[in-house]
Parts: C-alpha cells; structure tokens; sequence
C-alpha cells in the first residue's frame, strides 16, 4: 500500500503545504486491498453534496432534530450552518454574536438546547460570554449570562442535575488558567442576556489544569472525574500527571491514580464494559514525539489505577477524534504524526469487550485531518469527518468532509426499530417495538449514545451506556431506563438496538428526564 508525497513546503507557521500529490487518494483507495473487504475495514464515502463544505467545521454538534450544527468563529460575518445528513443541504443560522465562539466549550442540555460558553481569537483575546441555540427554528443564538471568568478552550460537562459545569480555559486578565471551575444555574425566565446564572464551585482550591481538561461525570455523587492532559499545578514526575475528582457541591479534589502520560493534543471517552465505568485515554504528544500510547482506568474498582494496553495505537497520533459507536467500540479517526506534518490517514477501532483488547487498523480516508477536525456519530451509525487544519491546496481543503461506514454495516442484515418512545424518564421500563424482518436477528444489545458536542479533538458530550433489557417477543422488547443522571445525564441521546452480529439498526432520538 503506497502513499507517495511529491514534494512538501513548510510554511512560517510551522504548518506543511502539501504542493504533491498523494497517489493514494479516491481512486486509490477504491482499488486498495482494503476497500475490495469493506466487511473488514469499512470504508469512507464523500457525503450527499460532494466533499466541499461551505465553511470548516472546527465545532460540530449533533442535534435531536437530525442535523449537525457546524461553526468556526460563529459571529455574524462567519456564521454557523446547519448541515442535513439527509439529503447533503445547509442552512445559514441567524445570529447576532459579535464575540467569536472559536474554542469555545459546548454542552447538550436537558431540553435539546446546545450551550456554548467562553472562547475567543486567542487568550489575549478570551472572553466569559455564553449563548444557547434553541431548538426552535434557524437562530438568533440567545445570549444568557456570562461565566465570572474568560476561558479559552473550557470544557463544558452536563451534571446529572441538568445544571453544567464549565472547567479550565485560558483567561486574558493576565494570561493565565482559571482555577475555580463554576457552574451553569436552571434557565430564569426573562429577556436575553438574564438567562440562566453561573456560579463558582464553592471552596475550590487551588488546580490549575490544562486546556480543554478530560473531563466525565462518575456515577458517585457529585463527582466528576479529570482525565488529563496535565494538572499544572501539581509537581508529579515528568512521565506521569495527576488525575482525580471533583467534587461539585464542596469543591474538594481528590487523588484517584498517577497516569502514564499526560495525552496533550490527545483525546479521551469514558464507556461501561462489564457493569464498569472505564476511562480510556490515547494519543497526544507533550515536548517529545507524538504518541501511540493507550491507557485504561477502571473506575468502579477500590483502587482505580492506569493500565497501559499494549502494543498500543497502530498509528502515532495527535489531534485524533474518538467516536464511541453504537457497538461500544472506539473508533479513532483523523491525527498527524508532527505538528502539522505527516497526517495519519487510516482509521482504527479498539473493541473493550474483547479479552484483550487492541487496536485495528481500518479504511483510509481521503483527506488530512488533524488540528480542528471534528468527528461525529450519525444516526444510521455512519461517522461523519469533518475540518482540519488549512495547509492544503484548494483540492485538498479542510473546508470539507467525508463518511465512514464502520464494517458492521457491511456484515449482514440490520436489525430495524419499528417504534421506540421520544421520551423516557430514569428508572422506569419502556417498550422498543422490531420491525418484523424475514430473518430476525437475535437482539444482544440496546444501547444509548448521547449526541456528540466535539472541538479540539475531545467530545465534551459524548457518552455510551448499555441498557438492561428482555426480549419478550420476536419483535418486542422491553427496556430499562438508566437509573439516574449520574449514569446517563439528562438530555438527547440515540437509542440503538445491535444483533448478536454486532450489526446497530437505525438509531432514535430519545430525551432522557
């Protein structure tokens, strides 16, 4: 398998502009050895409208109304657009944001509605204005009140009580980190600009994380879990950093394990596997050489420590996108090898329920994403690859996107859900109705994944959980809803019924209240 670079020119940003050609490309890859075993390897597809987007997905957020929010700055001379994986078609959002929403942090909320908060053209520039966009309609965005801090490059996380906590993110008075994480209040009535209220975590000490902080709420009360990258107010040993709680309601953080690496310009997803929550971790780079590494915690055990997977990624990568699929496997896609240079084309999945689990490598895509690449899970479980960095020629341009079709869609039959609730309240049992099929397949999973919120490589949003569920008929089945927010935060998720094949159906929109 050959990928020829002509030639290359480094541009004064520390970037590479690509001026060869790359003799694997679309026709390439449809004659590779890969894309004649697509049951194996999958395959990417340009999306309905062709690869040319009309603007680069540096943020992407999937709606409950079956479309992809998709923005750079976001103001009103660069405004979001609304793409509609149906039939390839964008709509322009109203907005009258004047302040820039690039690196901004996002998060779904309770009723659908995305929140974003802080952002700017840099640190100098940061800014603490937050807005939500509705479901209702094309826009304005609603301005609600702003964070007591700027942040540039936040993380947003939605609490088990629907309320969101916004952590990290450079500040611009003076350039610093902000240490107190705080908190996104119940929505108010009134006009815009009174929306909603923030407030600090109370008593929180002194942590300085890095940007866009791995972050994921735990099934503990009141605790959310830091990953990484780096807790930079800490001194631990130049191999290892600092991850641990946060507890929201008193501020206090707790030391749960040293990690192996700190995964920089890496990425991250939590996912349950055998009654367990997980974190897994990969990729990156600190000062040294990208990384391949990979590490797991296991956070139901008493003593949650860092497990390094071995032999690790098939591919150094840094500024990779994680998606958890409907299966519960990881799909890994986008990254370069340098900053700037070397992009890794193929894809690969890692597959937690297997004895031991390793990476696989997959298809290849078509074109280099790296830094602002979105990735995002689509309803019929195809993923959607978005942006990247603009160092390309016009053929070539991150102003694009293209479609991986996981191999599960081309091993077999799908299963089909004839009718599943718009609605389900935590702890209660609901009904998932089959659609009668001539072979119906033996259902061995139900599954809900929340709608993606990705920037900068990491899913703000992003979470899957398997469900308790009996087969009572051929066609019927009844489920178990989660048993509170602190397993599956309120909000819109994708139900997803997947055969004992580990072939997905379709997926619904289902709230979770």
């Amino acid at each position: 398998m050959n990928i020829t670079v002509v030639s290359c020119l480094r541009t004064s940003h520390g970037g590479v502009l690509w001026v060869g050609l790359l003799s694997m490309m679309v026709a390439g890859v449809s004659s590779s050895a890969m894309a004649q075993d697509e049951d194996l390897f999958g395959r990417w597809d340009p999306p309905l409208g062709g690869y040319t987007w009309p603007l680069k997905a540096i943020h992407a957020a999937h709606l409950p109304t079956d479309r992809i929010l998709i923005w750079e700055g976001g103001t009103t001379s660069d405004p979001p657009q609304l793409w509609n994986p149906t039939d390839g078609t964008f709509s322009e959002v109203e907005t009258e944001v004047e302040f820039p929403l690039f690196c901004s942090g996002h998060a779904g909320l309770a009723d659908g509605s995305l929140l974003v908060a802080g952002g700017g053209d840099g640190p100098e520039f940061a800014h603490a204005e937050a807005i939500m966009f509705l479901l209702t309609g094309l826009g304005p965005w609603n301005q609600v009140n702003s964070m007591n801090s700027t942040r540039w490059y936040p993380t947003l996380t939605t609490l088990p009580d629907g309320r969101v906590l916004a952590t990290s993110g450079s500040s611009s008075d003076p350039v610093s980190i902000p240490q107190i994480p705080e908190i996104f209040g119940p929505l108010a009535e009134g006009p815009i600009g009174t929306l909603g209220a923030w407030s600090n975590v109370p008593n929180s000490p002194y942590k300085e994380l890095s940007n866009y902080p791995f972050m994921f709420v735990l099934p503990q009360e009141n605790k959310v879990f830091f990953a990484g990258p780096r807790d930079l107010s800490g001194d631990p040993p130049p191999a290892e950093t600092w991850t641990g709680t946060l507890d929201t309601q008193t501020g206090e953080w707790t030391f749960v394990a040293l990690s192996p690496f700190a995964g920089e310009n890496g990425s991250a997803v939590m996912y349950e596997q055998g009654g367990d929550v997980w974190v897994l971790k990969c990729g990156g780079t600190t000062e040294g050489p990208t990384e391949n590494e990979t590490a797991i915690i296991n956070l139901s055990a008493q003593t949650p420590m860092w497990e390094t997977i071995f032999p690790g990624m098939t591919e150094p990568r840094r500024y990779h996108n994680l998606v958890l699929l409907p299966t519960g496997q990881i799909l890994a896609i986008g990254a370069s090898k340098n900053l700037g240079a070397d992009p890794v084309f193929a894809a690969e999945s890692f597959d937690p329920s297997q004895p031991v689990p390793v990476w696989t490598e997959l298809a290849m895509m078509t074109r280099p994403r790296a830094g602002h690449s979105t990735a995002v899970l689509l309803r019929d479980g195809r993923v959607l690859g978005c942006g990247g960095e603009d160092y390309l020629p016009p053929h070539l341009s991150s102003q694009s996107a293209e479609i991986f079709s996981p191999p599960y869609l081309f091993q077999g039959a799908r299963p089909a859900i004839g009718y599943a609730p718009t609605t389900v309240e935590y702890g209660t049992q609901f009904r998932v109705v089959m659609m009668s099929q001539a072979a119906m397949p033996t259902i061995e999973k139900v599954t809900l994944v929340r709608l993606a919120a990705v920037t900068h490589s990491f899913d703000q949003n992003q979470r899957f959980v398997p469900l308790e569920f009996e087969q009572v008929t051929d066609t019927k089945l009844r489920v178990t809803a989660p048993a509170n927010g602190n397993i599956a935060p309120p909000g819109y998720y994708m139900i997803f019924v997947v055969s004992d094949m580990g072939i997905p159906s379709v997926g619904e929109y289902v709230r979770l209240e």
